[in-house]
């Protein structure tokens, strides 16, 4: 069952670009697609657990997926 999970959190990362990640004070943004989304939103059933200046941290059920910003 974990397995089919992480199967399907690494389709639902294949289309999307991180374009840019901005943390000003306590919030943060991130490009994704053209489209800019904060913590705590979700994208493609994934749940943007935090934004850093270089990496980004998804969350889907128990795993926990980082992409780096320009990837």
């Amino acid at each position: 069952d974990k397995e089919v999970i992480e199967n399907s959190a690494i389709t639902s990362l294949d289309g999307l670009i991180i374009e840019t990640a901005v943390r000003m004070g306590e919030k943060a943004f991130v490009t994704i697609n053209g489209q800019t989304f904060q913590e705590g939103d979700l994208i493609n059933n994934l749940l943007i657990e935090s934004i850093d200046n270089q990496k980004i941290t998804f969350k889907m059920g128990n795993t926990t997926i980082i992409k780096d910003v320009g990837s």
